[in-house]
């Protein structure tokens, strides 16, 4: 069902779409989350509309089950790697992407495009992609060592900096895991250290941080 007639979506008629559709946890997260969007985009000269309808859409798709994104991807011709069959949690955001394009019709794509980068990223990221990104990593309730030095990050340096930061804390929590990368890592992180000088990647082992 087609739930907007054109890219104007009222924020009012989505956060009543996402409370419909997510569990009051997820759902709550999207609200801060879109708040933290809007903050960082004018912040750093950004749509703040368009952060804020992305930052509250951007887990549409979290609570699909694992066979339920696998078979919306394959029917909609959304490439699955092996890393994201063997867990498909990680296809929920470009799952997410295409979902919203069906039922909010006429959704900006650059508002689709932070939601699909929001897990791994996407190659370039842009400036909207990167301040959605940061948001779901830092919004006010999440709790993790290290988000704090984040946050304070986040309201001091430039955007390529926070972001390059937030994803290498992302790419250490899945090498403290021992989790495999997916390659889209690799991809992004030759972007941050084109951008920033530094790599988000894990050091190898005998290499300095």
């Amino acid at each position: 069902m087609s739930l907007a007639p054109t890219s104007d979506i009222p924020i009012d008629l989505a956060r009543e779409a996402v409370h419909a559709r997510l569990r009051s946890r997820a759902a709550a997260h999207c609200d801060r989350t879109a708040v933290t969007a809007r903050e960082l985009a004018a912040r750093f000269g950004v749509d703040e509309q368009a952060a804020e309808l992305a930052g509250l859409l951007h887990d549409w798709s979290r609570e699909e089950p694992d066979a339920a994104l696998l078979a919306y991807a394959e029917m909609h011709g959304i490439s699955v790697l092996d890393e994201e069959r063997a867990h498909p949690y990680l296809l929920h955001s470009r799952v997410a992407a295409e979902q919203l394009r069906e039922d909010f019709r006429g959704i900006r794509l650059d508002v689709l495009s932070a939601v699909a980068a929001h897990t791994v990223g996407v190659v370039p990221m842009t400036p909207l992609d990167k301040v959605v990104y940061i948001a779901d990593a830092i919004e006010p309730e999440r709790a993790y060592p290290g988000v704090e030095e984040l946050r304070e990050t986040a309201a001091n340096c430039p955007l390529d900096t926070v972001f390059g930061d937030v994803y290498a804390s992302s790419v250490a929590f899945v090498c403290e895991k021992g989790a495999v990368l997916h390659p889209m890592t690799a991809l992004v992180a030759a972007q941050v250290e084109r951008e920033t000088g530094t790599s988000p990647l894990c050091p190898k082992d005998g290499e300095r941080p």
